[in-house]
């Protein structure tokens, strides 16, 4: 049978009392579909070793989605049968060393091994699972009430869906983003794990998102930038230096947390592509006012550090004493349904507002999917560097002056 996810849902289990079906794939020689009599299909791999003829296990179908996925995990297998490796023996090893691990070893091999290098919100995924790195940048730590902490040493297998929910809705209700980020980082842990033999079956199978996704489309006022720039300036350094930063320049939150002072050349901050999200390399000539406030700060390396080797994290709390210097300054009163993204958002909209053209905002903000796109998009290489110098010292002025949005 050629598999599709529609071929697949259409096959009827074996009568009760008879043998598990096994349907073969017309696509991949050795890919079997699973049929128990109980109805639970699985995708399996038959294979010949050493005279011997075997299977291997890939998962359920609820844990591999669609057959491409099957086929491609299944090539893996075949791939080592072919060099000469068990991959069934050596599953029971691995199986065998990792059911010896807690949860708390298990997330953090996740995170070292493949989570950090390829994502660069690893230190993020880490603390959602309840782990945060000591100044040392090798030893690693409990979060309190998080899962690391209430599941630490239990075995992987043992963790039920019951025990998922539980943790998701304790998430949620520190606020929907945060239930959806914990849902979202067990669920890349477990199905690691599966990938490693260390269970079969996620416990989060059949769970959903716990809350929808909403675009935000906050944009701030002119008032409301004003006392986010001038609260910003009460901060202890550099976290005040972060945020007027933000304001000045749109940039994303952890690419202008990572300034480095190697990356200035003059008044003009080059963002390299490798620290940029869409991997592209953004080149910034700085107003006078972003200028000197980067030249003030210390040190010849990472300049928005508090420990001279990582840039600055905790922006939760962070963002909790920015409240309580906008509160103060703004007679008791806070900023509604503000967060530190919308300030990129903000940028972009005051932009707009001051006759800068589209494809220059989009220059200046490293995006690339507005005005210019398609092929065009692929051989643009002029960076508009007059256009961005121009439209960020008229932003800078407008912030300076507070002639945005209208407003006199």
């Amino acid at each position: 049978m050629r598999f599709t996810e529609k071929s697949i849902s259409k096959i009827e289990p074996p009568a009760s009392g008879q043998p598990a079906r096994d349907v073969p794939d017309d696509l991949l020689p050795g890919l079997y579909l699973t049929i128990q009599t109980s109805g639970v299909k699985s995708w399996t791999v038959r294979y010949r070793i050493n005279g011997q003829r075997k299977r291997f296990t890939l998962g359920r179908v609820e844990a591999i989605p669609t057959p491409a996925d099957a086929r491609k995990r299944a090539r893996r297998i075949l791939e080592k049968v072919a060099e000469g490796i068990d991959p069934q023996a050596a599953k029971l090893v691995q199986r065998t060393r990792d059911n010896t691990e807690g949860f708390r070893a298990l997330a953090i091999k996740f995170i070292e091994l493949h989570h950090r290098p390829r994502n660069r919100s690893w230190r993020e995924s880490a603390r959602v699972l309840g782990l945060r790195l000591k100044a040392d940048g090798e030893t690693w730590e409990d979060i309190k009430e998080s899962p690391a902490q209430r599941w630490a040493d239990r075995p992987v297998r043992t963790i039920t869906k019951r025990d998922v929910v539980d943790e998701v809705d304790r998430a949620v209700q520190r606020g929907p983003i945060a239930g959806n980020k914990c849902f979202a980082n067990l669920q890349r842990f477990f199905g690691w794990c599966i990938e490693r033999g260390v269970i079969d079956v996620s416990p989060m199978t059949g769970m959903r998102l716990p809350s929808p996704i909403k675009a935000r489309k906050r944009a701030l006022s002119i008032a409301e930038l004003n006392l986010v720039f001038n609260a910003a300036g009460e901060l202890d350094e550099p976290f005040g230096a972060f945020v007027r930063l933000l304001v000045l320049t749109g940039q994303r939150r952890n690419e202008a947390a990572g300034l480095h002072r190697n990356e200035l050349d003059g008044s003009v901050w080059t963002i390299p592509a490798e620290r940029s999200k869409n991997g592209t390399e953004n080149v910034l000539p700085l107003p006078t006012a972003a200028h000197q406030m980067i030249e003030d700060l210390p040190g010849n390396g990472l300049l928005l550090t508090t420990t001279g080797t990582t840039p600055i994290s905790g922006f939760s709390k962070m963002k909790r004493h920015l409240d309580g210097k906008i509160t103060k300054l703004n007679a008791g009163k806070t900023i509604p349904h503000f967060t530190l993204h919308d300030l990129r958002r903000s940028v972009a909209t005051g932009m707009a507002s001051i006759g800068i053209a589209p494809h220059v905002v989009e220059a200046v903000l490293n995006h690339r999917s507005g005005e210019i796109k398609g092929v065009a998009a692929i051989y643009n290489r002029w960076q508009y560097l007059p256009e961005k110098e121009d439209a960020l010292k008229r932003w800078a002025d407008a912030i300076l002056s507070g002639v945005i949005f209208g407003a006199e």
